[in-house]
C-alpha cells in the first residue's frame, strides 16, 4: 500500500491506570502495521514513556508530535493531549485516569472531525466515567 493511500489511525489511549496503554505499545511495537496504515495515538510521551518502561523487552519507537499537520506516515506518532505531570497508579480505578481518557478521546474525536485521523480505536475505559459528559460525535462523511 502506497503512503499517499494509507489511513490515519487515531488510538485515544483510554483510562491511564488501565491495561490501554499497554497494549497500544505491544500492538504498535510490531512495525508491519506501518504497511497497513499511520497510527497517530492520542496521549502524551511521559506517559506512554511510563509504561514503555514496563515492558523492556518490547522496542517501540514513535515520534512526538504537537500539531497533526505532522504525521509522518513511515512511523507510529504520539500527538501529545497534555504536558503535566500525571500521577499514574496502575490498577487502581481513580477520577484523574478517567479525566485523562476523556481529555485523549475529544482530542482524537476532533482529529476524526477535522479529518487528520480517518477512523478511531478506543482503549479500554470505564464507560460510567462518561455518564455525565456531553460527548458529541463528528457527522459521519461518506467515505
Amino acid at each position: 500500500m502506497s503512503p499517499a493511500s494509507k489511513p490515519n489511525i487515531g488510538i485515544s489511549c483510554g483510562d491511564l491506570n488501565g491495561i490501554g496503554i499497554e497494549l497500544i505499545i505491544k500492538v504498535f511495537s510490531d512495525n508491519r502495521i506501518l504497511d497497513q496504515c499511520t497510527p497517530v495515538i492520542f496521549a502524551s510521551n511521559k506517559v506512554i514513556n511510563f509504561y514503555r518502561k514496563s515492558v523492556p523487552e518490547i522496542n517501540f519507537n514513535y515520534q512526538s508530535i504537537k500539531e497533526l499537520s505532522r504525521i509522518n506516515n513511515k512511523q507510529v506518532n504520539v500527538f501529545n493531549c497534555w504536558e503535566e505531570e500525571v500521577s499514574i497508579t496502575p490498577g487502581q480505578l481513580n477520577e484523574t485516569g478517567g479525566m485523562y481518557a476523556i481529555k485523549s478521546l475529544r482530542a482524537a474525536l476532533e482529529a476524526l472531525k477535522q479529518n487528520h485521523v480517518h477512523g478511531l480505536i478506543t482503549a479500554p475505559f470505564i464507560k460510567k466515567i462518561f455518564n455525565h459528559l456531553d460527548l458529541t460525535l463528528p457527522a459521519t462523511r461518506p467515505f
